[in-house]
């Protein structure tokens, strides 16, 4: 259903750790890295419709939003 997601981290080096770790688990490469960017997963082509791309931006620390959820999919169910 998302093509991509960007996200904004007020601190990106603990956010790089916490998404290293969950994409690494989860099989999902991680496609790039600035200092204030970081990339993971691939772009959706017409082709291959199944494919999420999720970009983490550094920047302000976000507003409070109880709304705020996340979710990725996995392979299988623990």
């Amino acid at each position: 259903m998302l093509d991509h997601v960007s996200i904004t981290v007020s601190d990106i080096a603990a956010a790089e750790r916490f998404y290293d770790a969950i994409m690494n688990a989860l099989g999902v490469v991680k496609v790039g890295r600035r200092d204030d960017w970081l990339g993971y997963g691939e772009r959706s082509r017409s082709a291959y419709p199944d494919r999420v791309y999720i970009s983490i931006r550094k920047g302000a620390k976000p507003e409070d939003a109880a709304g705020r959820h996340w979710c990725f999919k996995a392979k299988w169910q623990t």
